[in-house]
């Protein structure tokens, strides 16, 4: 059986695929495409699915029709890398039927699926339960005689409570407008006091800025000193890293920053989640990513030799487990000598580096970031 790619377009579909997971084979692929714009359901979803391998997460660009661009895009790189697979786009926009209909007439499996807003079986109770008040209308009309009385007293009643219903509306207008010229005047109020402390807070985070920028670049020239070893010979490998215990979140964040780009996000929560477990690795990337100004500010420490950056992170996660950091470059091209799949060679070959006996925990503490440093987004 070919295997099947199911891109969505959430611009469009919003959360409605939620559900498809529990629809399609194991060996089938879903390829998500989101913007920053996309809504907190989904911000939640992916939080909790950013480590199945089954759903590939793609932030796109915002823009009048950027996210379909690029849906197109990775469509055509896909049926040139597997002709024979099956593809599917979840969508309800009319823009997509000229690209399947041109891969279609080329022999390519591509199909275009939508959510209905009504579906058939609806529209058939609808007609039918419209037909039954039309024949309920006809025996009232043949009982309409007997009830004219009725209809006379219903009208009474309905003209007493029209006027009850006007004398409530316009008690309540007259108190509406009372609240509201009271609100108005309180948020003035408020907003004054606001502006007022803004502006002394503001002074007072100025000078304490000049401060905290102080300590915070001598707090980095003690960590760029401890990785010395790492910078100036990478060859050999002689890392002076501090012990677990003597670094602190924020120290390992800065290390994480050194390797991991800022533009892939989903590695930052991976790495993250394993280094400083989940709960405050999943704190520290909801800061990173709704914080422009931190990112920013932690992009600085980026490294740009690839291998430096492979070495400096296998470095970090040694340290943390209180293992060999001089070995992380042996560790390091381990990994590298294998594709992610074949985990199996490489941790065999971890047992041959650095032996079973005592047990080793090498491969164990680096496998949550063999993805990372394999990714698409580390090279």
């Amino acid at each position: 059986m070919k295997r099947k790619y199911y891109l969505i377009d959430t611009e469009n579909v919003g959360d409605r695929w939620f559900d498809l997971l529990q629809k399609i084979e194991k060996k089938d692929q879903v390829i998500t495409f989101y913007t920053e714009n996309h809504s907190k359901r989904l911000k939640e979803y992916l939080l909790t699915q950013v480590h199945n391998p089954r759903i590939l997460w793609l932030e796109c660009a915002t823009g009048n029709n950027a996210l379909d661009y690029q849906l197109i895009g990775v469509l055509a790189y896909l049926i040139a890398k597997h002709p024979k697979a099956s593809f599917c786009i979840y969508s309800n926009d009319k823009d997509y039927w000229n690209t399947v209909d041109f891969w279609q007439s080329r022999g390519i499996d591509v199909r275009q699926k939508g959510f209905e807003e009504v579906s058939k079986k609806k529209e058939k109770k609808k007609k039918e339960k419209e037909k039954g008040k039309e024949k309920q209308r006809g025996q009232e009309q043949k009982q309409g005689k007997g009830k004219q009385g009725e209809r006379q007293k219903a009208g009474k009643d309905r003209q007493a409570s029209q006027r009850k219903a006007g004398k409530d509306r316009l008690a309540g207008q007259q108190k509406a407008g009372k609240d509201r010229l009271a609100g108005q005047q309180k948020a003035g109020k408020d907003r004054l006091a606001g502006q007022q402390k803004a502006a002394k807070d503001r002074l007072t985070g100025q000078q304490k800025s000049g401060t905290d920028r102080h300590v915070d670049q001598k707090a980095r020239g003690k960590a760029q000193s401890s990785m010395q070893g790492i910078l100036s010979t990478p060859s050999k490998m002689s890392l002076q890293m501090p012990r677990r215990g003597k670094l602190t979140e924020e120290q390992y964040v800065r290390e994480i920053a050194k390797s991991v780009p800022l533009s892939d996000l989903g590695s930052w929560y991976q790495t993250l989640t394993a280094i400083l477990g989940q709960e405050a690795g999943r704190n520290w990337y909801l800061k990173i990513k709704d914080d422009a100004g931190l990112r920013d500010s932690l992009s600085r420490y980026y490294m740009r030799d690839v291998h430096l950056r492979g070495v400096n992170l296998v470095a970090a996660v040694l340290n943390l487990h209180d293992l060999d950091v001089s070995r992380a470059e042996e560790a390091y091209k381990i990994i590298q000598s294998h594709s992610r799949k074949n985990l199996k060679a490489m941790r065999e070959d971890f047992d041959k580096q650095f032996g079973k006996k005592p047990p080793q925990k090498y491969f164990k503490v680096l496998r949550p970031i063999i993805r990372v440093i394999k990714g698409k987004g580390f090279q």
